[in-house]
C-alpha cells in the first residue's frame, strides 16, 4: 500500500482510531493481555493501557510499525515469558 506519509499520519493520529487498532491487534494475537502486549512492543503497560482507552500516543505511526514489524507469533511466546530468542 503506496500511502502519504502524511496522509498515514493523519489516519492514525486520532486517539480513538489508534485505541481500536492496539485492541484489534491484541485481539489478532489471540486476545493476549495488555501486559503481554506491552512487553512485545518495549512499552510499559500503563502506556498502551492508556492508549487503549483513548488517551493517545504521541507517535502513532511508530507504534503502528512496531505492531506490523513485530515478530511472529512463534516468537511472541518467547517474548511473552521471557525466553532469549
Amino acid at each position: 500500500m503506496n500511502i502519504h506519509r502524511a496522509e498515514y499520519y493523519e489516519e492514525n493520529s486520532d486517539p480513538a482510531a489508534l485505541a481500536k487498532v492496539c485492541q484489534e491487534w491484541r485481539s489478532d494475537l489471540g486476545g493476549i493481555t495488555i501486559k503481554q502486549a506491552a512487553k512485545v512492543l518495549g512499552l510499559p503497560w500503563r502506556t498502551l493501557e492508556g492508549i487503549e482507552q483513548g488517551r493517545g500516543f504521541r507517535y502513532p505511526v511508530m507504534l503502528i510499525n512496531a505492531m506490523i514489524g513485530a515478530p511472529d507469533g512463534k516468537r511472541y511466546d518467547r517474548i511473552i515469558k521471557g525466553e532469549q530468542n
